[in-house]
């Protein structure tokens, strides 16, 4: 992959995650919310909230360090797998 491509989808998910968590924070009461007030303030539902928030950043931010970094080895681990199997094949 192109260096100035891997610079541009690097920053592209380093910004997504947070996006797709503030989205998930902004729309939880919508999905999980059962529009009761009372529970809405507890410290389980803050937590529930928080949780699902972070888990939505920590995906997306996998997905993307993956689509980036899927064909990408570095030149070093390749050639010491070339010499290491070089000097084995010489015992």
């Amino acid at each position: 992959m192109d260096i100035l491509l891997t610079v541009f989808l690097g920053a592209l998910f380093m910004v997504l995650p947070v996006i797709a968590g503030r989205f998930m924070w902004k729309n939880y009461d919508r999905y999980f919310g059962r529009n009761d007030p009372v529970y809405m303030d507890t410290l389980t539902y803050f937590v529930k909230k928080l949780g699902l928030s972070l888990l939505v950043i920590f995906v997306v931010l996998s997905l993307g360090m993956v689509f980036i970094f899927q064909n990408q080895a570095p030149p070093v681990v390749e050639k010491a797998v070339v010499h290491s199997s070089a000097s084995a094949s010489l015992i």
